[in-house]
């Protein structure tokens, strides 16, 4: 076991790099690591519906042979509102947790996004899922916890989940997932963490250890070969890259990783939508240097070089000030590099590194505040070339795109859970719309599909409004038109976004927003006091509507 605070080793870099980066090749992820599959199942809705007597639904993009997609909504009648949901990353299955008495629906996809089965089983008092928390990348496993608390992984495919080091103890929390293998934390009195991994594919019960510190970050490299933990903050920040097969120590060196929001005095689990701390290939990692530049590690070689530092001023297209420090940074699906930095205490602005030609771009007007939210899965060509660059901003809590040319766009929302696609658009779920009646309007859940900007006259512009960003859907084969439903009581939902908490529930009743809790709130805890709980949806004695004995389930091989 390596202790992070003993310091850093020979391979360490203990200041800031002074080579400016050269061009590289950051690669391309693949599908359901950094975003989804455009085709399939993209969201899963459990909520009061007028299409149905209980109210969950699917949401597929449905594609036909030329290419040619469109949105389906497919009822899910067994589950009632407020459901907990889970979709996962692999795309192939939804599971849900019936609110009314515990039981477990199994639904099962196939490649195109066509139901081939549905099945329930009761949750045994001792097996089984009682809370979804998460889904692997690029995987059709799950991590959930069972009724005492207690983490497991769960296979769609079976009814029991296997527990994840239950030699730990019951108050071990989840630090990260890769595409086989989890990240998994134990909370020490002194404020110091411990990181295990766990193959949960091969072998869930037996964890590794692998560093004790004050540890901030955990993420997974492209194929789960590497784990990378960011311990500490500020000038006692560091960065330590490990084997994952071996635990051997790989890299070293002083900075931090910033591809995701702080959350409890930590950086979450959940990076922005559509970034990752480290490269498609693997093989660069975007880090925060101790005096707040933003600098690229290239892991093959030990050696760091800076995208943009904190003294510098701006040259060419680049905004003519300085960037006090970095608040976020990581990859794009497809290697871009988006960032987000601050001057002084209250100035904040964004922009994108193309890392293939070293080229520097602004994002959104020079009026100060924009903060990142999310981005597109895709601002290149398939030869890599940048077609135009934009992402969607946050400001003052409404949600709107800027773009290269200092340009901002339309509004597109205030409360938004965006669903990274592959796809040039960013994709979101919007629970604050409004559906507006011949006498009255009424708070709505959308679908909004934000489409890229466009060039024109040589300038790029964001042509489409914010009406034009609800799309249309198709429910049984008849087009429905915008998908716009009515909020009322509960609500859970999941998109299967890769690295992301399996869904987010609120009540649409509240005035300032209906979304309060997700899955991750327990693992983001910090107190080793405090044991990992929650309510369960169902009654103690296995009483109530669903859920009195196991049911071999409705397994109609039906296409649907």
């Amino acid at each position: 076991m390596i202790a992070l605070a003993v310091g850093l080793g020979p391979a360490a870099c203990v200041a800031d790099p002074m080579v400016p980066c050269g061009a590289f090749e950051p690669g391309d992820a693949a599908d359901n690591t950094v975003v989804r599959a455009f085709e399939g199942p993209i969201a899963a809705i459990a909520m009061k519906d007028p299409d149905s007597d209980n109210g969950a639904f699917v949401l597929r993009n449905l594609c036909d042979d030329d290419g040619e997609c469109q949105l389906d909504k497919l009822m899910l009648p067994e589950l009632s509102p407020g459901s907990q949901v889970m979709l996962t990353t692999g795309g192939h299955f939804l599971v849900g947790i019936d609110q009314r008495g515990g039981t477990v629906w199994t639904y099962e996809f196939d490649d195109a996004g066509r139901r081939v089965s549905k099945n329930k089983t009761y949750v045994d008092p001792t097996q089984g899922p009682a809370q979804l928390v998460i889904g692997l990348r690029d995987s059709e496993l799950l991590v959930v916890r069972d009724r005492e608390g207690r983490l497991g992984v769960y296979r769609p495919t079976k009814q029991v989940a296997s527990p994840i080091a239950p030699d730990l103890g019951d108050s071990l929390r989840l630090a990260a997932v890769g595409e086989r293998w989890v990240a998994v934390r134990v909370l020490h009195a002194d404020g110091t963490q411990t990181v295990y991994v766990v193959d949960v594919e091969a072998d869930p019960e037996r964890p590794y250890r692998v560093a004790t510190g004050d540890i901030q970050s955990v993420v997974f490299g492209p194929g789960d070969a590497t784990v990378v933990l960011s311990a500490g903050t500020g000038v006692d920040a560091s960065v330590m890259v490990f084997d994952v097969g071996n635990r051997e120590l790989l890299d070293a060196f002083t900075g931090e990783l910033i591809s995701s929001r702080e959350r409890n005095d930590r950086r979450a689990v959940e990076e922005v939508p559509g970034l990752h701390a480290i490269s498609p290939s693997g093989e660069q990692l975007a880090y925060r240097t101790p005096s707040g530049s933003l600098a690229v590690r290239q892991l093959l070689t030990q050696s760091s070089c800076i995208v943009r530092n904190t003294n510098r001023l701006g040259t060419g297209a680049e905004p003519s000030r300085n960037a006090s420090n970095h608040a976020l940074a990581g990859f794009g699906a497809d290697g871009m590099l988006f960032a987000e930095y601050t001057v002084g205490s209250t100035d904040s602005f964004v922009y994108a590194y193309d890392p293939r030609h070293q080229q520097i771009t602004p994002l959104g007007s020079e009026e100060a505040g924009w903060h990142l939210a999310a981005v597109p899965g895709r601002v290149t060509d398939v030869f890599g070339e940048v077609t135009r660059l934009w992402a969607v901003g946050v400001r003052h809590g409404s949600h709107a795109t800027i773009g290269e040319g200092r340009i901002d766009g339309h509004t597109v929302g205030r409360e938004l859970t965006f669903m990274p696609l592959d796809d040039e658009a960013v994709w979101a779920i919007d629970t604050k719309d409004e559906l507006v009646g011949d006498r009255r309007s009424e708070r709505a859940l959308s679908v909004r599909r934000v489409a890229p900007p466009e060039w024109k006259n040589g300038a790029l512009r964001f042509e489409q409004g914010p009406d034009d960003q609800v799309i249309p859907h198709v429910r049984d084969g008849d087009n429905q038109g915008p998908l716009r439903v009515p909020l009322s009581g509960r609500l859970c939902l999941t998109t299967g976004v890769p690295g992301a908490w399996a869904y987010r529930c609120g009540d649409s009743t509240g005035t300032r927003a209906a979304f309060t809790t997700d899955s991750g709130t327990q693992e983001q805890n910090n107190d080793p006091n405090v044991r990992p709980e929650f309510d369960p949806p169902f009654p103690d004695q296995g009483e109530g509507d669903g859920g009195t004995e196991p049911d071999s389930g409705d397994g109609d091989p039906t296409r649907d």
